[in-house]
């Protein structure tokens, strides 16, 4: 492929590549974005240089759960690469897929859920804070990457300590003529 073939001009030629599949259709943008994902693993200077340009590309008009999908290999060679724009893209990935149609935003979300995961474990309390609080306004597909990616990071919401370290008390469900134990 001739984008592959001259590897100092890969970034050039993936900039032009992405600012013409900007101007067509869907199929246009899909095809550019699935390049974009075969080279990012082998040249991770692409998703680093053209992250924001791949997410213009991918939530452009008329876009669909496919296409977003095609975001997760350079967003996991940016988890890799610990790129500190990480958790600022996660939730602009969370606001970008929040108006999308239910099928959209679920194939999306089902694609990205176990890196979204991983990247919440990067977040900062704050940002997984305010993520939690949109949940109950978002697609149960959306709000269950959250709550699962909340889940699966050390974050207080889910903790099983206090913020004294100690062991939190479990709620205990009585029956009203239950019992309860001393």
């Amino acid at each position: 492929m001739i984008i592959r073939d001259d590897v100092p001009a890969i970034a050039a030629r993936a900039g032009w590549l992405m600012t013409f599949a900007a101007a067509k259709g869907l199929k246009a943008r899909k095809a550019v974005l699935d390049i974009i994902a075969g080279l990012s693993e082998e040249h991770p200077e692409i998703p680093v240089r053209f992250i924001d340009e791949l997410f213009s590309l991918a939530f452009a008009r008329e876009t669909d759960g496919n296409i977003i999908a095609k975001l997760s290999t350079p967003l996991f060679v940016l988890y890799k690469r610990k790129d500190s724009r990480l958790p600022a893209l996660a939730e602009g990935l969370v606001e970008r897929c929040a108006p999308l149609p239910t099928q959209a935003c679920r194939l999306a979300c089902a694609t990205l859920r176990h890196l979204f995961a991983l990247i919440m474990r990067r977040m900062d309390q704050q940002s997984k804070s305010r993520l939690f609080a949109r949940v109950p306004g978002f697609d149960r597909s959306l709000a269950r990457m959250i709550i699962q990616g909340g889940a699966q990071s050390d974050t207080q919401e889910f903790s099983a300590t206090g913020d004294s370290g100690e062991p939190k008390e479990r709620a205990r469900y009585h029956h009203p003529g239950a019992v309860s134990p001393a």
